[in-house]
């Protein structure tokens, strides 16, 4: 068997790179790590749409126009699949699949979502093309990336399109015999109305038959052998049901081109943040006995917007919508402050409000105080004084602390909230330390020694504009 050819340079002539875009299920399976650990989703897409352009297009002739391609991690049966229109393609990876591959996760991701990616951008004779030949040419893509699993091997029999690595194997051949413009050249004849056989006489002057014939006689099982080796089966371990009711956990990147995403996946491993969050948001202001179970899911929304986070949805289903231009301008201390919003917008997926009625600079100061508690506030946050002791975020935040480190009352900040399970009123600061909320408030002020006037302000979280709505 001829060796694999380097990878020559793309066509100049090149589509733009579609929306690609990212999304995860499930947030207690193994794969959901094992797959972050081994890959970054953003250079996956990325490498497998320019691996497919590079192997699959012809100079001065365009390849079918994708939009967008969606990645989405499930717990599905087999391995992965393509679904959508001409233009929007939604690839459904399995994590169940991504278990099973653990010893070789990186290149066995890479290597599926390449074949799916390329198979987006074959023509396929508008219908009428071996679905044999379609993956066979997916997964010579595959092959040209060095990036076939260690059991491929050459295979023979009757049938040249009996797809997937059998016919790849047989393309490559080809091109080591007649040149790789073959096999871009194939894709491009396949931008017709109806496949024959005879495309093959046309391109290289010969049967396919004939081809496949020279092909057989060529290979021998010493050749086989180079290629192959076995599959490692990996043990798939199932993790312990967490003691806290844990919603699922779920992510959805829109714009995988954006640099916020590049900045977001380096900084954290987005389960294992958002299982952060809510678990500082549980084990402040919660106990086991009274940590509410109302909230199934929470849906983490990356995308492009103005301001910082908001949260949205029902008692149920919550999403927090994140900006990826400000996760963007967080370069140089990306992982404190990532996780510092995602504490504070996750304790607003399960603090109480007071039925509504709660200030609403009580409730920014609480998700706030969650954040101070967890050492996540920026370094430009500040003590401060002033006429109103609810000035929301960290100026109330501050107060809280205050509270209870000067009262001794460790558990005020949670008691407060879960007193606010029924209606807000003032009088709970009374109930809860003897002294009303100005008094306590007088107090600190008269504490707080002069502090710098030429810090930077604080960029609250939710300036961006509630979506109108039930959310997506």
């Amino acid at each position: 068997m001829p060796p694999v050819t380097p990878p020559p340079s793309a066509p100049e002539s090149n589509p733009p790179l579609p929306t690609l875009n990212f999304r995860v299920d499930c947030n207690d399976h193994k794969g959901i790590d094992i797959f972050f650990n081994a890959v970054n989703p953003v250079q996956v897409l990325r490498r497998a749409v320019t691996s497919a352009y590079k192997w699959l297009s012809v100079p001065d002739t365009n390849l079918p126009r994708i939009e967008t391609i969606t990645l989405h991690l499930l717990p599905v049966e087999g391995v992965i699949q393509t679904f959508g229109s001409p233009t929007i393609k939604e690839i459904h990876l399995s994590l169940d699949y991504v278990v099973q591959c653990e010893d070789r996760a990186e290149d066995e991701i890479a290597g599926v979502v390449l074949h799916e990616v390329a198979g987006c951008f074959l023509y396929n004779a508008n219908g009428t093309c071996p679905g044999g030949l379609l993956s066979g040419m997916a997964d010579y893509v595959r092959l040209k990336e060095h990036l076939g699993p260690p059991h491929w091997r050459p295979s023979f029999g009757p049938n040249w399109d009996a797809g997937y690595e059998t016919t790849a194997f047989f393309l490559a051949w080809i091109d080591s015999i007649f040149g790789e413009d073959k096999i871009r050249a194939l894709n491009q004849q396949l931008n017709t109305e109806k496949y024959t056989s005879a495309i093959f006489t046309d391109l290289i002057g010969v049967p396919v038959a004939e081809l496949w014939t020279t092909y057989c006689e060529s290979m021998d099982e010493a050749a086989a052998a180079e290629w192959s080796s076995e599959l490692s089966e990996a043990l798939e371990a199932t993790a312990p049901l967490p003691m806290w009711p844990m919603p699922k956990l779920s992510i959805k990147v829109v714009d995988l081109a954006h640099e916020g995403v590049g900045v977001f996946f380096g900084a954290v491993n987005p389960r294992k943040a958002l299982e952060e969050a809510v678990m500082a948001s549980f084990e402040t202001l919660y106990t086991l006995s009274n940590v509410p179970t109302n909230v199934k899911e929470i849906l983490l929304v990356l995308r492009s917007m103005d301001g910082v986070a908001y949260t949205t949805g029902s008692s149920s289903r919550k999403e927090i919508h994140y900006s990826l231009e400000y996760i963007r301008s967080t370069k140089t201390r990306a992982r404190d402050e990532i996780m510092g919003v995602l504490v504070h917008e996750v304790v607003h997926c399960f603090q109480h409000d007071g039925r509504g009625h709660c200030p609403s600079g009580l409730t920014e100061g609480v998700a706030d105080y969650v954040r101070l508690r967890k050492d996540l506030g920026p370094p430009h946050w500040r003590r401060k004084g002033g006429k109103e002791w609810d000035m929301e975020y960290e100026g109330t935040a501050y107060f809280l602390e205050w509270i209870e480190k000067s009262l001794g009352k460790k558990a005020f900040v949670r008691d407060l909230n879960i007193r606010m399970m029924k209606r807000y009123r003032p009088t709970l600061f009374d109930d809860l330390t003897g002294k009303s909320v100005d008094e306590l408030w007088k107090s600190y002020c008269g504490t707080l020694e002069k502090e710098p006037t030429d810090v930077p302000v604080p960029v609250p979280t939710h300036k961006a504009p509630e979506p109108t709505g039930a959310p997506q």
